[in-house]
């Protein structure tokens, strides 16, 4: 049964910079796939993030480790497979304004009290800013041979000038498949909030 995946309340994890969501197909057949291919994305792979041949690869290296995790294994893509793997990544530049209180202020001004208290009780703050690549990723598991999709996983990141973003994104990939596969209760419960939200 074909189905519009929509992204449930209950499926969304917050982390200390970034966010995941996640859905399924109750009526997908979990215990069928064993193995899985990514599909190219020759237009995606001409531009954007995705230009970048070693940002590709970071990447999937991430979402295959998940998948093995989980075992479901890689084959070349010309090998028959049960699931086509897709994903997108974009990003754009932000900016943050951090206020950071002055620790010794009668350092900063000349000797002389700042005059932060009683009748002058004005807090004194240093304000900073950060510029950071907010990094959206988007992974589509899809059953091959019915070419429905399966499960879905909607990732928000944090990436900082040192990289450090992507440790998080690894951890929160696999927070997206957590659940996979899903148990029948889980199932049935994604059934009953799909159906209050009008999809099928």
């Amino acid at each position: 049964m074909k189905r519009l995946l929509v992204f449930l309340p209950l499926m969304v994890l917050m982390a200390k910079d970034g966010s995941v969501k996640w859905d399924f197909d109750p009526d997908a057949d979990f215990a069928r796939y064993k193995t899985f291919a990514f599909v190219p994305l020759p237009e995606q792979e001409k531009k954007g993030v995705l230009a970048d041949p070693r940002l590709r690869d970071q990447v999937r290296n991430l979402i295959a480790g998940a998948m093995e995790l989980k075992g479901i294994h890689e084959v070349p893509r010309d090998e028959p497979h049960d699931l086509a793997v897709r994903f997108w990544v974009a990003a754009r530049t932000k900016e943050e304004l951090i206020s950071v209180p002055n620790t010794d202020p009668i350092m900063y001004w000349g000797g002389y009290p700042p005059y932060l208290t009683g009748a002058w009780s004005y807090w004194y703050n240093d304000v900073v800013t950060q510029h950071y690549h907010e990094a959206i990723l988007l992974v589509d598991l899809i059953d091959r041979p019915k070419k429905d999709l399966t499960w879905r996983i909607y990732l928000t990141e944090k990436i900082k000038g040192d990289g450090s973003g992507w440790a998080n994104a690894q951890k929160n990939i696999r927070k997206g498949l957590e659940r996979y596969p899903p148990t029948a209760e889980q199932k049935e419960e994604q059934r009953k909030k799909a159906s209050k939200l009008g999809v099928r």
